[in-house]
């Protein structure tokens, strides 16, 4: 495997490359020094992807599967493609590249817009997939997720459920008091005891009350991935590119081809290396999509924790309608 490549080519209005290496790290943060001013900087690698005069050169490393920027600190919450040149129906070559610059227009003011609402950017360039095709990567920043949070009344952790807790069938009782093996232990999905949760008492998220929620001085693993998703959906649908009403939100500017796609991603690779599980993906693959678990129950707690309540809730619908009709199959 190559080693990480800490330069990035910078191409501006024709001038000659200049490179910028990784110097130092301040808070876990890499800092890049630049021959732009302080401004430029920040803004021309990562958070104008769009701007044509820019172009950011990856290394062979990005085709790596990865969660993370390139700084390998900052969490990929979404991603977004588009592609400079959609013919769609239009027929000339002036005709494609005035709406190739319409949509160009477009974009731009949209990462303006999400960039002051604290979301950043990184571009990968279409060499590494099919030659047309952009890859936005983008980050929300801790702030901006609170302020997502509050706004959606997300519910977070405020104290750990102190009630009995029933996480096994009444009969299963019956081996506990009896001392003996429990023979629906088989039925069990194996889950590590890092991915297994309590039960929380929850309440809406209030950023100036921060504190009280469990969990909150961890700003990486505070909100979960599919929150952070959820989150960051919010807020790009509710961001305006222009001054027309309807001039808002990703969703528009996917059915007007400005995007070409929208989408969040899984936390790494379903295949676990050596049978060592490194994230709730690969449980949820051996344990639970594998067909050779069909007998087990769900591991509901990790698809809830995974995919968020509202895709948890449908599987528990599920399991629960499936085992009274197994009921009902046998009586028939």
């Amino acid at each position: 495997m190559a080693e990480p490549v800490d330069e990035r080519e910078l191409v501006v209005s024709g001038e000659e490359p200049k490179y910028d290496k990784l110097k130092a790290k301040e808070s876990g943060i890499h800092i890049v020094e630049s021959t732009l001013s302080l401004e430029e900087s920040e803004t021309s690698q990562l958070l104008k992807p769009g701007l044509p005069g820019i172009k950011y050169t990856a290394s062979r490393d990005e085709e790596e599967e990865t969660v993370l920027f390139k700084d390998g600190v900052r969490k990929i919450d979404f991603v977004l493609t588009y592609k400079y040149k959609v013919q769609g129906k239009k027929t000339t070559e002036e005709e494609i590249k005035k709406s190739s610059e319409r949509r160009e227009e477009k974009r731009q003011a949209f990462f303006d817009a999400l960039e002051r609402k604290g979301l950043e950017f990184e571009t990968q360039e279409p060499k590494y997939y099919d030659g047309e095709t952009y890859f936005v990567k983008v980050h929300a920043s801790f702030k901006s997720l609170e302020r997502g949070a509050e706004e959606l009344l997300l519910r977070m952790p405020i104290r750990e459920v102190d009630l009995p807790r029933k996480d096994k069938p009444f009969y299963r009782d019956v081996f506990t008091m009896l001392h003996c093996r429990d023979p629906f232990e088989i039925l069990d999905p194996k889950v590590p005891k890092q991915f297994q949760y309590e039960d929380y008492f929850t309440a809406p998220y209030i950023r100036k009350h921060r504190e009280d929620y469990i969990g909150s001085g961890n700003e990486a693993t505070f909100f979960s991935s599919a929150q952070r998703s959820a989150i960051t959906w919010f807020i790009m649908e509710n961001t305006k590119y222009g001054d027309s009403e309807d001039q808002v939100g990703v969703s528009r500017l996917l059915q007007n081809s400005s995007f070409t796609a929208a989408f969040p991603l899984h936390d790494g690779s379903h295949n676990a290396k050596d049978g060592e599980i490194e994230n709730e993906r690969q449980i949820l693959y051996h344990e639970w999509c594998h067909p050779k678990n069909f007998y087990k129950y769900q591991p509901l707690e990790n698809i809830r924790h995974y995919f968020g309540e509202k895709i948890g809730l449908y599987f528990v619908w599920v399991g629960f309608y499936t085992q009274w009709l197994l009921l009902a199959s046998i009586v028939g």
